[in-house]
């Protein structure tokens, strides 16, 4: 793929958003994107599924894996069919 983060084809020079950040994705384009897999180090190749991250219960961390009586809450989570 072509272009830079905060770019698409044909764009230009990529802007500075509210924050100062540049944005990866303009809303149009996936110039930005990359397919290389996200690495967590060697216990998570290619990065950890969603169930080893919010099922305390699972092997091999069991309840190791979060602090004692600690919860993970969502508020105004939305899900976006794209």
């Amino acid at each position: 793929m072509s272009g830079s983060p905060g770019t698409s084809p044909g764009a230009g020079t990529p802007t500075l958003d509210d924050g100062g950040f540049v944005p990866l994705f303009d809303g149009v384009c996936l110039a930005g994107w990359h397919t290389a897999p996200r690495i967590d180090g060697a216990e998570y190749p290619g990065g950890p599924s969603v169930l080893e991250l919010f099922d305390r219960r699972s092997a091999p961390f069991g309840e190791a894996r979060w602090g004692v009586g600690a919860q993970c809450r969502w508020r105004n989570i939305r899900i976006k069919e794209l």
